[in-house]
């Protein structure tokens, strides 16, 4: 975190999760290099798990709380699922290769997001799975993220993944030129 250029905090809207989030954008905005001479991290939200009709119950924060609390833009917001709970209770993955699974889809379009916004671009992608399937990488790369790895992780690889992708996007030179 001491040498981040840009940042994409993942939050829940859950008071707890939001909480945690703004103790890390105030280490961005103070402990970093960037924050040392006076530059601001580059900072987006991306909000998870959120049900509009919990929200509205009072049973999680709305998005606008949220936005409220964190100031900081919203890239995009992953609903939450019956697929992701049913599949998380009894431990059993969720594939975002299929296309009716509200995850796959938000997911992509967060990284489309993403890859069409000029201040975030340049951030590289990993698409991490427990569950590929035939065409899960292609569909991962199409939708805008850089690589592909799956679980369980094998370090070594995926260690190699993030010094090739550090190096094939200058982060630094991106955003200051934006």
């Amino acid at each position: 975190m001491r040498h981040a250029d840009a940042a994409i905090i993942v939050t829940n809207p859950e008071v707890s999760s939001v909480r945690d989030s703004d103790r890390i954008i105030g280490l961005l905005d103070s402990k970093t290099e960037k924050a040392e001479r006076g530059e601001c991290v580059d900072k987006h939200l991306l909000i998870t798990r959120y049900n509009p009709w919990r929200a509205a119950r009072g049973e999680m924060l709305s998005i606008d709380d949220v936005l409220e609390i964190l100031s900081i833009p919203l890239l995009g917001i992953i609903p939450e699922s019956e697929e992701v709970l049913r599949a998380s209770n009894v431990g059993s993955p969720v594939t975002l290769n299929s296309p009716l699974s509200a995850p796959a889809r938000a997911y992509f379009e967060a990284t489309r997001r993403l890859k069409s916004n000029h201040a975030t671009k340049a951030i590289p992608i990993i698409a991490l799975t427990a569950h590929a399937m035939l065409g899960s990488r292609e569909k991962a790369l199409a939708a805008g993220c850089d690589e592909f790895a799956t679980k369980p992780v094998d370090f070594e690889q995926l260690i190699k993944k993030v010094q090739l992708l550090a190096n094939r996007h200058p982060i630094n030179d991106s955003i200051e030129d934006g």
